[in-house]
């Protein structure tokens, strides 16, 4: 987890969690890796199956977050 505003890079431990209790941190983060980029086409935001989805990679990298 990086976080933003702080200079500080920490991995999700309780170090990280203590310092997003501080006043004016804040956390981003990005999806999990999804091949490709933009939307396809055909885009439907209600159907998944028409949506740039993870690949392998990706949904290990979303377990482990």
């Amino acid at each position: 987890m990086a976080l933003a505003g702080s200079g500080e890079r920490a991995t999700a431990s309780e170090a990280a969690w203590t310092a997003l209790a501080r006043p004016g941190i804040i956390a981003v983060m990005r999806h999990a890796l999804a091949p490709g980029t933009g939307d396809p086409a055909e885009f439907t935001l209600g159907d998944c199956s028409t949506q740039r989805n993870l690949d392998a990679r990706g949904r290990a990298q979303a377990e482990t977050i």
